[in-house]
């Protein structure tokens, strides 16, 4: 369990994907005004990535915003691979640019889009204290919300191998004869993979066929060879994720107790993860008059994207 030693006055670090003002929405504004609040008492910085095209990938600023201090980093969304959007050597480096210059007593992770899940096994492994908070299942699921191509609630990764088919060539939207042969045949290769990989798992002398398939591929099929190469890709996500989560932070903060089963289900600790909802200025709903009404009527606040919408 997390143990931090009380201080006066503590540096504290926030990690978000990105931040205002050149990015609005929930996490941002939720980061912001716990980053105001603990200002108060101690020192407060932000570490996030920023889209700038006219900037160099990864170039370091360093900035102020209303009082806190900032470090941004440039991220364009330039990736070399599947396993790029989620583990980046360059931005571990900047990250412990930071860590040698602030020196913070702990870490708090909002999100690591943008940025590198493997920032949190670094500060892990400096003994820095990490707090974690879910603001959606990116962790779990690389689309972030949980939900297929056709915007409907998904189970859970399943080891990957639901994620696997949540990706473009599966997207119903194309209509190409390419596209629709490959929905067509997506219960052969969901029926083909769970074999294949449960025979990974369980026979070890099957590795060795494996690397002779692999070669064979590479070689003669090289469209297959790659669609196995991605297979593989989200299959280590999944794993690799899930041990930072249940390995390398201290504490991970849920703002709903859906969230928090849908987790533990998924492979976190059941002791790690607390629920603790984010809270609401309600201060700027005093002067709002109701009116009457027959119907129950339903305010929503936030993007207008189908997931969160539905």
């Amino acid at each position: 369990m997390l143990k931090i030693v009380p201080k006066k006055e503590m540096k504290v670090l926030q990690v978000i994907h990105q931040f205002l003002p050149s990015d609005i929405g929930g996490s941002e504004i939720y980061t912001y005004h716990l980053a105001k609040e603990l200002s108060k008492k101690h020192q407060v910085y932000i570490f996030h990535a920023v889209a700038a095209k006219d900037k160099s990938q990864y170039t370091l600023t360093r900035s102020k915003y209303r009082g806190l201090n900032i470090f941004q980093v440039i991220h364009n969304e330039y990736y070399l691979s599947f396993a790029h959007t989620y583990l980046d050597r360059d931005i571990e480096k900047k990250f412990c640019e930071i860590l040698d210059e602030i020196k913070p007593d702990v870490i708090h992770f909002q999100h690591c889009l943008f940025l590198s899940v493997s920032l949190i096994s670094i500060a892990h492994q400096r003994k820095i204290p990490v707090i974690l908070t879910l603001h959606d299942f990116w962790y779990m699921c690389f689309r972030g919300s949980l939900c297929t191509i056709r915007s409907k609630l998904c189970s859970g990764p399943h080891g990957g191998l639901r994620c696997i088919f949540t990706y473009n060539i599966f997207n119903p939207n194309f209509k190409s004869i390419r596209h629709k042969v490959l929905r067509i045949a997506y219960p052969i290769i969901w029926v083909f993979l769970n074999l294949y990989l449960r025979s990974l798992r369980n026979f070890p002398k099957f590795k060795v066929i494996d690397d002779h398939l692999n070669k064979i591929l590479e070689k003669y099929f090289p469209p297959l060879y790659i669609f196995r190469s991605f297979v593989h890709s989200i299959l280590n996500r999944d794993q690799r994720i899930k041990a930072v989560l249940q390995q390398d932070v201290d504490l991970i903060i849920s703002p709903s107790n859906f969230v928090r089963e849908k987790y533990i289900t998924w492979g976190v600790p059941e002791d790690k993860i607390i629920h603790s909802d984010y809270g609401f200025n309600i201060q700027l709903f005093r002067e709002y008059k109701r009116s009457h009404s027959r119907k129950i009527r339903f305010g929503f606040i936030g993007p207008g994207n189908v997931e969160q919408m539905n």
